[in-house]
């Protein structure tokens, strides 16, 4: 059995997915009001689940039939509570257009800047005109590029870290992917950290390459700087870990599950999070409030019901570590 706060993979050929960029001069959380109101517009199942994936001013949408999902999860035994994600999520970054083997299909990706902004699935293998018809989606796609042939398609080499859980097309996330995709998947809660990640990977490996040519030099003034530069490096691992939203989401789940209310719309930054709770919520908040505040993760909780939406909104700041004890 899946424990609190368990992410679940659900695979390509069930999700839909479409790109979103809010109106010129829509910024900010305007933008992300703008995204949720195109994601609830187009649903396009009579029970729609979503995913809204942000970097900057660009969205991915993802939505999947949650009247199948839910089924297929009671029928595994596990709580409608899990987080889904959609395969490509859990994959590393691409640059620019590939194509992978997923599910019983294809998969057509295109990434920019670590995001993916175009992904199209189907059953049968592309053919040169429907590969190019795909980049020609993107004005960016620098010429022509042609069709990878069919022996060099392979599936993601992430998904061998994936255990089904329902017939291939829910998994559980396991072993080594348990580590990249609480990285990789942050792109579900926020760009930010996305981007944060990509570059203490880089840094990293600029360290690396300075530690190994300076092993024989004994320069004085070079090996004070490389340290300036590490330590940077450290501080950036540190506030990256201990600002991780998929961690702050778990936690937030912790408190909110035994009162069996489903949390949606989960954001943060690392210093503020959001996430709203159904209206039926609204007889329960000064427990609610409490008891994430007992948490010692959260502070300065605040409950907001929102009308339009019939839902309760809860924003809080971050506890830093060693606060609250």
């Amino acid at each position: 059995m899946l424990g609190l706060g368990a992410v679940v993979v659900l695979s390509r050929q069930r999700c839909v997915f479409a790109a979103y960029s809010p109106p010129k001069g829509v910024t900010g959380s305007a933008a992300l009001a703008a995204a949720r109101l195109f994601a609830t517009a187009n649903a396009p199942f009579a029970q729609s689940g979503q995913q809204i994936c942000r970097k900057g001013d660009q969205f991915g949408i993802w939505w999947w039939d949650s009247a199948w999902t839910g089924e297929a999860l009671a029928t595994a035994g596990l709580h409608e509570t899990v987080t889904i994600l959609p395969e490509p999520l859990v994959q590393q970054p691409g640059l620019g257009a590939r194509l992978l083997r997923s599910g019983a299909g294809f998969e057509a990706q295109y990434w920019r800047d670590g995001f993916l902004v175009g992904t199209h699935w189907t059953l049968s293998p592309y053919s040169e005109a429907a590969w190019q018809d795909f980049l020609r989606e993107f004005p960016d796609q620098a010429g022509f590029e042609p069709l990878p042939s069919l022996s060099t398609v392979v599936r993601a080499p992430d998904n061998r870290y994936l255990k089904s859980l329902v017939s291939g097309q829910i998994w559980e996330v396991s072993g080594r992917l348990g580590l990249a995709a609480a990285a990789i998947c942050l792109v579900a809660f926020t760009g930010f950290f996305l981007g944060q990640a990509l570059r203490l990977d880089l840094q990293i490996r600029k360290a690396d390459a300075q530690i190994e040519a300076l092993q024989a030099s004994d320069d004085p003034a070079a090996k004070a700087t490389l340290k300036r530069e590490l330590n940077a490096v450290v501080q950036s691992e540190r506030f990256f870990v201990r600002t991780s939203p998929a961690e702050l989401m778990q936690k937030a789940q912790k408190v909110i599950l035994p009162f069996k209310y489903k949390l949606t719309d989960f954001e943060s930054d690392g210093k503020q999070v959001s996430f709203s709770l159904p209206e039926e919520a609204s007889a329960g908040v000064d427990i609610l409030t409490e008891e994430l505040e007992k948490s010692k993760d959260f502070a300065q909780v605040t409950p907001v019901f929102d009308k339009t939406h019939r839902r309760v909104v809860f924003t809080m700041t971050v506890q830093a570590a060693g606060r609250g004890e």
